[in-house]
């Protein structure tokens, strides 16, 4: 980050990070936080104190300095799915709609300071420091069109790539609704019975209470 009591001749410093799930959605936040001389808000520090005064107020100073930035976010997926909840998301219509939140429904990500692009980063030139993202169709470019981000610096969390049925592979809520409905159908109609049940390979103890408790039938 610029370094306090200076200013960035050519604009705010530039921010982009690979990733919407935990990871990066935290390190956006939190560096908005900072960067704007408040707390971390995941940050130990005693939050019914921190929660609008600035870190200046607090300690000596010296971390109050604002700083002006532009976070860029860019993923795949049009938002947040809590990956620890597939089991469940998977055997309940009612809880998957709950597991999945569009980045403009999350009211965090409002500040005018952060930005959401849908697409895969497919190329990182450190030397440029520009980014390759081919968006998703849900921007205003084709889908499979190629753009170039540049940025200041680079935030990497794109995570692990797991393939079904672990999580679902949609792009969008939209789709991830209909991915999960298509799925408990299918474990609750009669060919998943005629065809012995289902087999829990590895993971049995975290996964099979959800659907346990849904299809008890199983």
């Amino acid at each position: 980050m610029t370094p306090p009591n200076t200013t960035k001749e050519n604009g705010p410093t530039k921010i982009l990070i690979i990733g919407a799930s935990y990871a990066g959605l935290a390190a956006g936040l939190n560096l908005l936080d900072l960067c704007q001389g408040r707390s971390a808000r995941f940050s130990s520090r005693d939050s019914s104190s921190s929660s609008s005064s600035s870190v200046a107020e607090k300690q000596d100073g010296t971390l109050g300095v604002k700083s002006e930035v532009l976070i860029k976010i860019v993923d795949e997926r049009d938002g947040f799915y809590h990956l620890i909840g597939t089991p469940l998301a998977l055997a309940s219509t009612t809880y998957a709609s709950k597991a999945w939140h569009t980045i403009s429904s999350i009211p965090a990500l409002h500040d005018p300071s952060i930005s959401f692009l849908q697409g895969s980063a497919i190329h990182i030139n450190p030397s440029t420091k520009t980014a390759t993202v081919k968006l998703a169709t849900s921007n205003a470019g084709k889908e499979g069109d190629e753009i170039e981000e540049g940025y200041d610096f680079l935030v990497a969390a794109s995570g692990l790539r797991r393939k079904w049925p672990t999580v679902p592979q949609s792009l969008t809520r939209e789709e991830y609704l209909r991915e999960c409905k298509g799925h408990i159908e299918k474990v609750t109609s009669g060919e998943t019975k005629e065809m012995g049940g289902v087999v829990v390979v590895g993971g049995g103890s975290s996964i099979l209470p959800s659907p346990l408790s849904h299809f008890p039938f199983l």
